[in-house]
């Protein structure tokens, strides 16, 4: 056998690990990081050379003491589920992003980046800061003195759901241009924008695998980069309020809120997880944890492959016992909610139909579209936790197989 490792780029990885990193990436274009030890093995795999002769070569040049049985082992196990090897049978395409059901790109990438490229300027040194920090003190000062309870006049309950998914989709589309702006900035290129449902939410994503070639500081730079547009729609929203008092935009500023807080949280895979991710120059912060979990509880431990240097792993510690610390009455919390929607569906249904009814004599237009688009989203969240289940067991049975 004589092994062909296929790519079309690689190159160093700005990462928190002690070791040398390379991103290597397939013809595909999926990333994988692997250690400087594991590149100076593969780089001989250029379909001349037989297994023999590559551990012979090692052991000369490189002084890796490796057998035969070790190098077909890199090769089943991690050259050819990545697509990296000319020994698979066919190059596996691009996995689907898992996180999200139903996603769509809806901007491709040349339209993303002929929207984005006007704000990159903003995310040159000293305008990011001071975008980010006057735009968060701003926002929080003006939040903790306005009253939520003024929003919730007939009015705005009524129609609550359709502001809900146009400020949603606005919102959402402008805090992805924030990515791809801070992205151009650094020097990498943004990918498409599509939408998705997240945790039953509907939400959009941007494509943003080229900044993996960035830097540490840049690659968080461009994590924050949705934040810090949301919080400069926050900032034009707070001014239209003080002009208007409109209690459409204090609705819209709540949202906006909802929108910054969920995306600050580290521990699901929101911009807050990407910080930490880039902050420790870990990847994939999730699967590190269940295989530190999985060490602890085994009798038989292993090491990791790539280790973190000091500062990292105490970083990672910290992260880990928080993750940890949240998960327990998160899914507490989410098993309830769930629990009490399938209790209360029935009745919650019934009475929207009785509400249609009524707002056909007299005819009252905003709350039939209310009760309508209500009754839908019902009928939306109900579906995804039954596919959800579904799905759950399905992979369960796979795996038992």
């Amino acid at each position: 056998m004589k092994p062909l490792v296929l790519f079309s780029d690689v190159r160093k990885f700005d990462s928190g690990y002690e070791e040398t990193t390379y991103l290597i990436t397939n013809t595909n274009g999926k990333d994988l990081i692997i250690s400087a030890k594991l590149w100076n093995i593969i780089k001989y795999f250029d379909g001349k050379r037989d297994l023999v002769e590559i551990s012979i070569i090692l052991r000369r040049d490189e002084k890796i003491n490796i057998t035969i049985s070790d190098l077909e082992r890199i090769i089943e196990q991690l050259l050819k589920p990545n697509g990296l090897c000319l020994n698979n049978a066919t190059i596996p395409p691009p996995k689907k992003n898992k996180s999200f059901l139903f996603s769509i790109i809806i901007w491709h990438a040349r339209t993303v980046e002929i929207m984005a490229k006007p704000l990159s300027f903003l995310f040159k040194d000293p305008w990011f800061i001071l975008l980010f920090f006057i735009s968060l003190i701003i926002s929080s000062t003006f939040f903790l003195l306005i009253s939520v309870r003024q929003i919730w006049d007939i009015n705005i309950q009524l129609m609550a759901p359709l502001y809900f998914y146009f400020f949603i989709f606005f919102g959402g589309f402008w805090h992805e241009i924030g990515h791809a702006s801070a992205c151009l900035a650094a020097g990498a290129k943004p990918g498409g924008v599509g939408v998705g449902f997240y945790l039953l939410l509907p939400s959009f994503y941007i494509d943003l695998k080229d900044t993996w070639k960035l830097s540490r500081k840049d690659r968080i730079k461009v994590d924050l980069g949705g934040i810090s547009f949301t919080l400069l729609l926050d900032l034009v929203l707070i001014i239209i309020f003080l002009i208007t008092s409109s209690n459409v935009i204090t609705l819209f500023l709540l949202l906006n809120k909802i929108i910054l807080i969920f995306n600050f949280l580290p521990f699901l895979k929101t911009d807050g997880y990407w910080v930490i991710t880039d902050l420790l120059g870990v990847v994939n912060l999730h699967k590190r944890i269940k295989r530190k979990l999985l060490n602890v509880l085994s009798a038989e431990k292993k090491k990791e492959e790539l280790r973190l240097g000091k500062l990292e792993e105490t970083g990672f510690n910290i992260y880990l016992f928080s993750f940890l610390f949240f998960l327990i009455p998160f899914t507490w919390f989410l098993l309830g909610r769930v629990y009490f929607f399938l209790i209360s569906y029935p009745d919650v249904v019934l009475r929207e139909i009785k509400s249609i009814v009524s707002s056909l004599r007299p005819f009252n237009f905003s709350q039939l579209i209310s009760s309508i688009v209500l009754i839908l989203n019902l009928f939306l969240i109900q579906f995804f936790i039954i596919f959800n289940i579904v799905r759950l067991l399905k992979l369960n049975n796979s795996k038992r197989q």
